[in-house]
């Protein structure tokens, strides 16, 4: 970040400044379910509709009032911010302060505007990735683009250390100075090829660290980023194959295409590497903070973790415990699909979320307690992501991805056709109370991140094309002819 909260793009600052942006990974760009054709639509990026909407303001006001972080709103929906501009942007991960700010990471690409700032305008080809930090209410602090890549890069999740540091994990393509690393041919860490990083930064945004990670392989995915209470940064993903000459994979000579963990001090420098063998992905991560590490994925017939061996015919989900120094304590097999979210509570016990409405609780020991449905799913719905708030409970995210997909919950909650669903359930695996946002034009809807907030409150993010209705407060898009994709962040407080 080189010049540290210099950099940082105030809504007033942003108005005097000329930065030209360079935008997205292909990658980045494409990854959304269905076609490209599917997920754009003629929607507006710069009319005159607010990008901040709350249950008091109903749309008329861009302001929105100083909600404290547990006052509990009329409805669910306490507040919707969002992104303006014909371009397409992306929020992917979320997490939140000791004072419950808020921040968002992810992508964009072409032109976009963060609250009542100017536009920014970039390459139409290439993502640039950001950071956004909100107030608890919902209004912006800052947003800073500043990680650069000449290929494109996109940060796909973000944590906060004990000091208020920042760490995000991404992807990235083409020339980069990340780390100090280049290739003999002097045009950056694997030039042709998407590569991984993980970047730790101060409060103000500010470049601490980076490292960079790349294989032989073409098809490199970041996953979570984690932090213990030492300060310890744990980062999960997926590597193609073995690494590049040199030893690029963070400094570590041994790799093989599957699944990986990473364990970084505070101050960058390596302390293990992981990879289960037989493990085909690493659907979430949730580290404690003693440095407690919980994993969840699919494997296919058999993987080992450790000394731990996991059978199954065809695919099966596996939840692994390992200690601090890398070592696997246990890890215990789920049915197929239980695999799209983790978490965990103060005694241990472990909620992990699947398809459709589907929860399952893990004992300390690796002990599969029981697996439940919160609501009645038909086809077409999926959790990705679940955390645990200060209570124990788990509260679930999910998609509804078609047309023909139901969501049926006790208390007369539903979803019909797309949209997404926020659950709030119990330690017992029953049904507190659901928030669901609902397609009302030119509709989709993704969900990508999620956190627990408080123990009545959450933030879920994602990108949205179309006017929704989040749970009783219409979200109309800026009105126009523009095709656009713009990200959200929506907080709710569970009404019970």
């Amino acid at each position: 970040m080189g010049e540290g909260a210099d950099k940082r793009m105030l809504p007033t600052e942003l108005m005097r400044s000329g930065v030209l942006l360079g935008f997205c990974l292909l990658v980045a760009c494409n990854s959304n379910s269905g076609s490209g054709a599917d997920l754009l639509r003629d929607i507006a990026a710069d009319g005159p509709a607010p990008d901040f909407y709350s249950l008091d303001t109903r749309a008329q006001d861009r302001s929105p009032p100083d909600l404290a972080p547990d006052v509990r709103p009329r409805q669910g929906t306490a507040w919707v911010f969002h992104t303006r501009g014909y371009g397409r942007t992306r929020a992917n991960g979320v997490t939140v302060d000791k004072q419950s700010n808020i921040y968002v990471t992810g992508s964009l690409v072409d032109e976009t505007r963060f609250s009542s700032s100017p536009k920014l305008t970039g390459n139409v080809d290439k993502a640039h990735a950001f950071i956004l930090k909100l107030r608890p209410d919902g209004k912006m602090l800052w947003v800073d683009t500043d990680l650069k890549s000449e290929g494109g890069i996109t940060s796909t999740d973000i944590a906060l250390d004990g000091q208020g540091n920042i760490l995000v994990t991404g992807a990235f393509s083409g020339y980069t100075d990340f780390d100090g690393y280049s290739t003999t041919s002097g045009k950056g860490l694997n030039s042709h090829r998407v590569d991984l990083f993980v970047a730790k930064l101060d409060s103000k945004a500010k470049l601490l660290w980076n490292k960079v990670g790349g294989s032989t392989g073409t098809d490199d995915k970041p996953g979570k980023v984690e932090v213990d209470a030492a300060g310890n940064v744990y980062m999960a993903g997926w590597a193609a194959d073995s690494p590049l000459p040199g030893g690029a994979w963070f400094g570590f000579k041994k790799l093989s295409r599957g699944p990986f963990l990473v364990k970084f001090k505070p101050n960058g420098d390596q302390a293990w590497l992981v990879q289960p063998s037989g493990a085909l992905s690493v659907g979430d991560l949730s580290v404690l903070p003693s440095g407690i590490v919980y994993w969840v994925g699919e494997y296919k017939d058999g993987a080992n973790f450790g000394k731990h061996t996991l059978k199954t015919s065809g695919y099966g989900t596996y939840v692994a415990k390992q200690n601090s120094d890398g070592k696997f304590l246990w890890a215990t097999s789920l049915a197929v699909g239980l695999n799209a979210g983790i978490g965990v509570d103060s005694q241990g016990n472990c909620f992990v979320g699947g398809s459709g409405a589907e929860i399952a609780k893990v004992a300390p020991d690796g002990k599969h307690l029981w697996s439940k449905n919160l609501c009645k799913a038909a086809p077409g719905q999926h959790v990705i992501d679940l955390a645990v708030n200060s209570q124990g409970n788990p509260v679930v995210y999910g998609n509804a991805l078609s047309e023909s997909s139901i969501l049926s919950c006790p208390g007369g909650s539903a979803l019909k056709g797309k949209g997404a669903y926020v659950l709030w359930g119990t330690n017992a695996g029953t049904l507190l109370s659901a928030s669901i946002a609902k397609g009302i034009i030119l509709h989709t809807l993704n969900l990508r991140g999620a956190v627990a907030t408080s123990l009545s409150s959450a933030v879920a993010v994602g990108d949205k094309e179309g006017s929704f209705d989040f749970d009783g407060l219409p979200v109309p898009h800026p009105s126009g002819s523009y095709k656009s994709t713009q990200m959200f962040a929506w907080k709710i407080f569970n009404p019970k």
